[in-house]
């Protein structure tokens, strides 16, 4: 119903209040997202290393997010997030990568 959008504002808010999260994976990938702002802040670029050493995921999750763009399966609300932070879709070479 709250993906279809029929349940009702009450019905809505009064869950949102004590903190509940309708969509979870947006949530985690809103939090990977902000990693890789901090990330570009801190090094000055998007080219996060596939082996980096405080979270070895995250270097694949940008992989993915350039592979994903890649093959057209990234959303374009997605697409403009990463864009206003220059995210670079092509490594070396022209081609998706995890360096």
């Amino acid at each position: 119903m709250y993906r279809n959008k029929t349940l009702c504002t009450n019905r809505i808010k009064r869950p949102e209040s004590i903190g509940f999260v309708w969509d979870a994976l947006e949530v985690q990938w809103m939090k990977m997202y902000d990693r890789l702002v901090a990330y570009k802040k801190q090094h000055k670029s998007t080219q996060v290393p596939a082996a980096f050493a405080e979270d070895p995921h995250f270097g694949t999750w940008v992989y993915k997010q350039r592979a994903a763009y890649n093959k057209g399966k990234l959303s374009i609300k997605r697409q403009e997030r990463l864009n206003s932070i220059d995210l670079a879709w092509e490594g070396k070479k022209g081609r998706p990568t995890l360096l």
